[in-house]
């Protein structure tokens, strides 16, 4: 049957030769009972006994085989073409072994299976035609392999189906409407991880009886159907990291059977968020972050009970935050990124003056023109209290359009010293110019500036040629005593110097506002690189994804461990905040800056009212507890992980029993002994079996990292300790991790100058 090179379990110690009369007693066979089966095998199980080898052509002889399962076992090599002669084959799984190449045209002569497991593999080529002719064909598990190609219409056309799994494949071209024939589809149907565009066919209304519908991470485009209404047995539904556009449609409301997950993040959603929703009683998890919804959060989701992970952050919503229902559990890591919040959560009052609605931002009132005279005189017939209202309006207009009194520039940098760089210069030099790729803009101006929430990094050019970025703070909330100590604060933060840490150069500062100076990044984030705008995968490969965690892992144990006077915690670690410098060297920003706008308890210990990014933000500042350097710990391990997963912290992994976090995720997969499945598609296919270790011991760091008790997580120099430890075969010498030992302040300048 196969040609075994392992077998550490033991399975075949009583196995003997095939003609012993007992074989239908041995480990894994069951031989028929009944008419011309009797004696014959008709079943081989044996599942997840760490068998190697590879499966042989001799195969063939199992005529009356009906079921194979050699489903999570270490088996290699391809499928040889004699597993066609098992014509009364119904189930077949191999999945979850090393098995490659394409799928033997063979199998078409299998025309009674019913169910097809291939998933977790690396088989390759087009998804077959003939699967779809099975009339009895049930259940199609061919995720996580290489298969290409477009979707057959055999398969969309199969009518007996009950599950569909096509995930985590480099599938291209649309969802035929054709899926709308799966009717009889009860459980999942998955297409997600692939790069399948075009608009979301309303025929996937018709399948109705379906229980989770997946179709995330691709490139769909157009607006959601409003048919998904009709599938009203949803228990879970997912439509994030696509290209849609459009309103949520409000029969998304009537899915009163979500209960798992409801995920459109990550789009170009438009419009308001659906009072309706607050009718999804069952639902535990709503993700809408990353999209341009707008209006008010609605009253109504306080009502969602069973609600125990919401997203709304990175979005324009706007007015007061709910404070009552589920509101009163949740973190401000909900609402992210929607300047115009107010409420308790939004850690932002909301105006009593206005109604409680949020004033025009200075860019909105030069978009628009700004209130004109006759705009003003027009309205006062509407009555004395609409008077009062645009009077407060038109002040606070005004006010915000006044030069900015008082401000100086301090500079460390003795190349702006010498041009006697100015405030004034500063601020003539800030845009918000746009690299011809793109990757400024989105890397810098958009991400950042939305996913800090009280800052935003712009690009700034001088006269001369001079590129530089400027990272801006709102400072008008900070206190007297963090006010008082902004200048030794900055002055220490330019004495820091290491490869990997982006430099402050200087600084402008005024009562309301603080203007960081640092050097420009031109390769943008990281983030931008792990998840490109456009692209199903990342395109790094794994040299150059290690080299960046490399540059990471020593910018933070610099932070760490050898800055002068106390550790710096960085506070917000993730990948929009690693910058990319020409020759692609990692560079962190925005650390220390959180450190800055603390706020004093009644007792000795120090809290802050920062929360990091959602995804990162280790569990125990859910209770509001210091900032730390085991929290940083927590944000690199889930950076490691988003590196090497391709997965967006934000996007919930789903799996059989709901959804759980990346961490969660991969910590599940390590239990099974099944890691090598986390491993990001597009590199696990570039990488040689030495890469594929290096891979899973740094996963394995992370993992150590990640862990929900503080004390339990490794601190940064042990994670050092744990690179040192990694397989260096192939490894370039420009990657190989050397002894990292304190240097004190032999990485600080005194006089804080920069050349």
């Amino acid at each position: 049957m196969s040609a075994l090179t392992a077998d550490p379990t033991g399975v075949f110690k009583q196995w003997k030769n095939i003609i012993n009369p007992n074989h239908c007693n041995w480990y894994g066979i069951r031989c028929g009972e009944v008419g011309e089966n009797v004696g014959r095998v008709i079943s081989l199980s044996l599942p997840e006994r760490k068998l190697e080898g590879v499966l042989t052509k001799y195969i063939r002889h199992f005529t009356y085989m009906e079921t194979l399962d050699l489903g999570g076992n270490n088996l290699t090599g391809s499928i040889p073409e004699e597993i066609g002669a098992l014509k009364h084959l119904k189930i077949l799984r191999l999945n979850g072994n090393s098995f490659w190449g394409p799928l033997p045209s063979n199998l078409s002569s299998c025309v009674d299976i019913e169910e097809f497991n291939v998933e977790g593999c690396s088989f390759m080529g087009e998804i077959p035609t003939w699967l779809g002719w099975s009339p009895a064909l049930r259940s199609v598990h061919m995720g996580g392999n290489k298969f290409s190609g477009n979707v057959p219409i055999s398969l969309l056309n199969c009518t007996s189906l009950r599950f569909l799994n096509i995930s985590s494949n480099n599938l291209t071209g649309s969802v035929d409407s054709t899926v709308g024939n799966l009717v009889h589809l009860q459980s999942y149907l998955d297409v997600s991880h692939n790069r399948l565009s075009g608009l979301i066919t309303s025929t996937l209304g018709n399948l109705q009886d379906l229980i989770g519908l997946n179709l995330s991470n691709n490139a769909f485009t157009g607006t959601i159907p409003e048919s998904i209404g009709n599938c009203s047995k949803l228990q879970s539904l997912d439509f994030s990291d696509n290209k849609l556009s459009g309103a949520i449609p409000p029969s998304l409301s009537l899915l009163s059977n979500l209960k798992h997950t409801l995920n459109i993040s990550h789009n170009n959603i438009l419009g308001l968020i659906p009072s309706s929703f607050g009718m999804l009683h069952n639902l535990t998890k709503l993700d809408l972050s990353f999209n341009n919804l707008s209006g008010p959060v609605p009253e109504t989701l306080a009502n969602l009970s069973s609600l125990v992970f919401l997203n709304l952050s990175f979005n324009q919503l706007s007015g007061p935050l709910p404070d009552n229902g589920i509101f009163v559990s949740l973190s401000s890591s909900s609402f992210l990124g929607n300047l115009n919040l107010c409420g308790r959560l939004a850690a932002r009052p909301c105006p009593s003056n206005i109604n409680s609605q949020p004033l025009p931002t200075y860019h909105d009132h030069q978009r628009r023109g700004g209130p004109t005279l006759i705009t003003v005189i027009g309205a006062a017939a509407e009555g004395a209290a609409t008077i009062i209202f645009l009077a407060l309006l038109l002040r606070y207009l005004v006010h915000r359009r006044q030069p900015v009194q008082s401000e100086t520039v301090t500079l460390f940098s003795k190349y702006f010293k010498a041009l006697n760089l100015s405030a004034e210069d500063v601020h003539a030099a800030t845009s918000v110019i746009t690299t011809p790729n793109g990757s400024f803009s989105r890397s810098l101006s958009g991400t950042i500036r939305r996913a800090v929430g009280f800052s935003s990094i712009e690009k700034a050019v001088l006269p001369d040629g001079t590129v530089f970025a400027v990272l801006q703070c709102s400072i008008a909330k900070l206190g007297k005593k963090d006010r008082s100590r902004l200048d030794a604060a900055m002055l220490e933060l330019s004495k820091i110097r290491h490869r990997n840490l982006v430099r402050l150069m200087g600084y402008t500062k005024n009562p309301s506002s603080l203007s960081m100076l640092l050097e420009f990044m031109p390769n943008g984030s990281l983030d931008l690189h792990l998840h490109p705008p456009g692209h199903h995968t990342c395109l790094l490969n794994w040299n150059e994804r290690l080299r960046i965690i490399m540059g990471v892992t020593a910018g933070l144990v610099h932070l760490h461990q050898e800055t002068c006077g106390d550790p710096i915690v960085h506070c917000d670690l993730k990948a929009a905040n690693v910058l990319l410098d020409s020759d692609m060297e990692p560079k962190l920003v925005n650390y220390g800056v959180a450190s800055l706008f603390k706020r004093r308890s009644s007792g000795d210990s120090t809290v802050t009212a920062w929360v990091g990014s959602p995804g990162y933000v280790p569990p125990e500042y859910q209770l509001f507890r210091d900032l730390t350097k085991a929290g940083d710990v927590y944000s690199y391990g889930v950076l490691l992980m988003e590196i090497i997963t391709g997965k967006r912290p934000t996007s919930e992994c789903e799996v059989e029993v709901g959804v759980m976090s990346l961490p969660t995720w991969v910590r599940s997969l390590q239990a099974q002994e099944r890691e090598q499945y986390a491993i990001d598609m597009s590199l696990f296919q570039s990488s040689d079996e030495s890469q594929i270790a290096q891979i899973l011991h740094i996963l394995h760091a992370a993992i150590l990292c990640t862990s929900p008790a503080p004390s339990e997580r490794l601190n940064m120099l042990q994670v050092l300790g744990k690179l040192q430890e990694m397989p260096q075969s192939t490894l370039p010498q420009e990657l190989v991790p050397v002894d990292s030992a304190p240097v004190g302040c032999s990485s600080c300048q005194d006089d804080g100058e920069d050349n």
